[in-house]
């Protein structure tokens, strides 16, 4: 019975620590919560950690330093050399509350940074790192032109490029070609005669005179389309900067000198493309060097997504890589802008100036396009511009996207869609 009782007595006590262990064990805390500061070289910056601060720890001094702040719930953080540092931060209890990453960068790179990351914010699936003080871009992309732009811009940065091509898969059904392989089981089968139409009687084949050139088959006209399409006349007119980017319901519409002009018919839902050559929108205040001049312009996409009685929803894609006077501008890299005009389908809706441009410091980046209030001077909530001539760019006078400086014009682009029904 001594021995049954030591032994349950031992359970016991044991079951009736367990909890208390338990709470205690909860109560020790994991690993320190870690963070990142960053600072420049000769920068400060006030770190507050949230509790009473007792000793802290920093790797190398040469890149970080620090003071405590009175009252010690404050720490002083200081950039003394480019680099990547650790500080530690322990309670009054002598427990380590903190792990703080310190990455401490010059001015230059700083900048090259925010440049690089603005450059590709129209790349959501590439992205920016810090590795060991190195700038990285990283991530994938679908075509060859967008790889090719995304080194130049990693180059123009000081970066390293990692980001990958990865074509789309084309489906089986799609593919020229792709057929399944005969099983080894199954005998040949023989193709099936096809036999003639009934309305169409079939032609035997006329034999060819020996010394004769072969004759080719005349061309066949286009099928009519079946789907209704919109088709979209295309102008860039040099047009004075009192005109912008917006949509015209009131039956006025800029006019100008036309630079450029072209069509393109697409499909509802689906994308059309037409694009603008930059030497015919070159001019003396818009110079494009002669090693640009064959592949500099503007690539126009063009899709109807709606088409609602009168009502034309359509979405638009600029790109562009013509010379602009920015920190943004890489020799040969595309730039890009999207908009989106709702209107009548008989109103002509234009982009213009830093909008057609894409000059990041000037243009709103896109947007739904406003509608004109009365005539060609009043605009009404215009994007980028306002109706008073030049007033968009107010406060960037060193730089303004004119066509013609003398003249104040700019380059603008003006759509006219018409509809073209189907069979």
């Amino acid at each position: 019975m001594t021995t049954y009782w030591y032994v349950s007595s031992v359970l016991a006590l044991a079951l009736a620590m367990a909890p208390a262990q338990a709470g205690s064990a909860l109560a020790q805390p994991a690993n320190p919560p870690s963070r990142e500061v960053r600072l420049l070289v000769g920068g400060q910056f006030v770190l507050e950690p949230g509790f009473a601060v007792g000793d802290i720890s920093v790797g190398d001094p040469a890149i970080a330093d620090f003071r405590v702040r009175p009252g010690r719930r404050a720490v002083l953080l200081m950039g003394t050399g480019e680099g990547t540092t650790k500080l530690l931060v322990w309670d009054q209890t002598s427990k380590t509350r903190a792990e703080i990453d310190v990455i401490v960068e010059t001015r230059e790179h700083a900048q090259a940074e925010t440049k690089l990351r603005a450059l590709l914010r129209d790349f959501p699936s590439v992205k920016v790192e810090r590795a060991g003080g190195d700038l990285i871009v990283s991530g994938t992309v679908s075509a060859e032109d967008d790889l090719a732009l995304i080194a130049r811009m990693a180059t123009s940065t000081g970066a390293e490029s990692f980001v990958r091509l990865v074509l789309p898969e084309v489906p089986a059904t799609r593919r020229s070609g792709a057929a399944a392989p005969p099983s080894a089981c199954a005998p040949p089968v023989s193709p099936a005669p096809t036999p003639s139409s009934p309305s169409t009687p079939s032609v035997p084949p006329v034999p060819a005179t020996p010394g004769a050139a072969a004759r080719l088959p005349e061309p066949m006209a286009p099928p009519d389309p079946v789907d209704d399409m919109i088709e979209y006349d295309v102008q860039v007119l040099e047009a004075s900067i009192a005109f912008g980017t917006t949509s015209y319901e009131t039956g006025v519409e800029p006019s100008g000198r036309v630079l450029h002009a072209g069509k393109v018919r697409v499909a509802i839902g689906r994308d059309g493309q037409i694009f603008i050559p930059g030497k015919s929108l070159g001019s003396s205040d818009i110079k494009i060097p002669a090693s640009e001049l064959a592949t500099s312009g503007i690539r126009l996409t063009l899709t109807p997504t709606a088409l609602d009685e009168r009502q034309l929803s359509t979405r638009m894609l600029v790109e562009t890589n013509m010379p602009i006077k920015s920190s943004s501008y890489v020799p040969g890299g595309w730039r890009r802008a999207r908009w989106q005009s709702d209107n009548d389908i008989a109103a002509p809706f234009s982009v213009a100036g830093a909008d057609l441009l894409v000059v990041p410091e000037l243009t709103s980046g896109g947007g739904t396009l406003s509608k004109v209030a009365g005539t060609a001077s009043v605009l009404s909530g215009l994007p980028g511009l306002s109706s008073v001539p030049g007033a968009g760019y107010a406060g960037y006078s060193s730089y303004v996207p004119y066509y013609n400086k003398s003249k104040k014009t700019q380059l603008l682009l003006l759509l006219r869609a018409h509809l073209v029904p189907g069979r």
